[in-house]
């Protein structure tokens, strides 16, 4: 294993690198979903994105909603 009180490691393991190699992934996934949702459009889906930390019965009331249903009963 290395040692994490290295300079090189304590620089990988924190600071602006991190911090921009994040932002990078994130932007990347954003125009992966974008380019995603723009093709399943376009073959006639309709696209709901939900994120694993919205409460469920919450997610069931979209779902619902965008099929023209009653909302979910609790």
């Amino acid at each position: 294993m290395k040692d994490l009180s290295a300079p090189t490691a304590r620089k990988l393991a924190a600071g602006p690198c991190r911090e921009a190699g994040w932002a990078a992934k994130l932007t990347a996934n954003l125009v992966r979903d974008r380019r995603t949702d723009a093709v399943l459009t376009e073959l006639g889906w309709r696209v709901l994105r939900f994120w694993e930390h919205e409460d469920p019965e919450s997610v069931a009331d979209v779902i619902c909603a965008a099929l023209g249903r009653a909302p979910h009963t609790r």
